[in-house]
């Protein structure tokens, strides 16, 4: 299973890249980087609270938790940011942003789950997650994961304008980077999550706007072979007994997650973030969602120390945050766009609009 979510979480990555704007990260510096770091900060405090005040659990095992559910998923994100119910209904001041954040805090996220984790299972964490953890396999795997993507954009786009591919190799091509990145990685003990995201962002940048690979395509190919049988797998060894033993109290944290981990966070950063109107704040702070990602990292946690709670409790979150946003989403689209008047801008037109002024 963590091989399984690993791959389904490549692709994703990858295709959330190709979706954003070549430069939307530089041209949005301010606001995004608040939203990535500040954001990811107050999930992970909340959702950690929330798992001190429900149950009788150590402080570093609720920090874990919290750590485990605090990045939003990118496979599920991806069927809300893209598409056209989304472009209908959502402006690209809450598709870009979404997909960007979605892209990166998932790699982002693997800091946050080893401080905790470190901290359990060794008597002198700090240097192994600051060298270790922090610099070589998260820094040095956003520098190495760029230098990589710009060598594959570089190569990908000569080929393409020399006629030696057509758009279908390159749309294979992408594909093959993230999975190609996602293995040179691992053998390289780095964060290769971050290195995909990475990557595919200055793989964008390098194949250029004219060679873009169409939202549709991408998304066909990730619910055929990874999105609809990655959902079926997980929902085929969800511990119902474990849920039913735990009773409402599951319910009760399932609630608190998806009221209390992010929408107060958004609107905590809705000071520095003064550009987001009070429509734009509430549809960001709900749609967050928890998926994939969550699963990969409780798997890979449980690698190093066996926890059932964390499973039963995060398993839990991730199920009613599927089945929820999925639900929900439509909903949400329809009132944003009742409500907002910045949905009515041109689709077709495919450069960054300016978040930062």
């Amino acid at each position: 299973m963590l091989i399984a979510t690993h791959m389904t979480i490549a692709m994703a990555l990858m295709a959330a890249a190709l979706r954003l704007p070549a430069n939307f990260f530089l041209e949005n510096l301010s606001s995004q980087s608040i939203i990535l770091m500040g954001g990811m900060m107050l999930m992970w405090l909340f959702s950690s609270i929330l798992f001190v005040v429900l149950f009788d659990i150590p402080f570093l095992t609720a920090a874990l938790a919290g750590a485990i559910v605090t990045p939003t998923d990118p496979v599920v994100a991806s069927s809300i940011v893209s598409g056209k119910f989304a472009q209908n209904h959502f402006s690209k001041k809450i598709r870009l942003p979404l997909s960007f954040e979605s892209g990166a805090n998932d790699g982002l996220a693997s800091p946050l789950v080893s401080l905790p984790l470190l901290l359990l299972i060794q008597s002198n964490p700090i240097g192994t997650w600051l060298f270790k953890s922090l610099l070589w396999e998260t820094m040095g795997g956003i520098v190495l994961g760029y230098i990589a993507g710009s060598l594959a954009g570089k190569l990908i786009h000569t080929a393409y304008h020399k006629n030696w591919m057509t758009e279908k190799s390159l749309l294979a091509s992408s594909l093959a980077l993230a999975f190609a990145i996602t293995g040179g990685f691992e053998l390289l003990q780095m964060n290769s999550i971050i290195a995909v995201f990475v990557g595919g962002l200055a793989f964008n940048g390098h194949i250029g706007k004219e060679d873009d690979l169409l939202d549709e395509k991408i998304q066909k190919v990730m619910e055929r072979l990874f999105i609809i049988p990655i959902f079926f797998f997980i929902g085929l060894i969800l511990p119902f007994h474990h849920w039913i033993r735990e009773g409402w109290i599951l319910v009760l944290l399932v609630v608190g997650v998806l009221l209390l981990r992010r929408i107060p966070a958004f609107f905590l950063l809705k000071v520095p973030l003064q550009h987001y109107s009070k429509i734009d704040t509430p549809a960001l702070g709900w749609l967050g969602p928890m998926g994939v990602t969550s699963v990969y990292y409780v798997f890979h946690v449980q690698e190093k120390v066996s926890n059932e709670f964390l499973w039963t409790a995060a398993s839990a979150v991730i199920f009613g945050s599927t089945v929820v946003h999925g639900i929900t989403s439509p909903y949400i689209g329809r009132w944003y766009k009742k409500h907002s008047n910045a949905v009515a801008e041109n689709n077709d037109d495919l450069t960054s609009p300016r978040l930062d002024s």
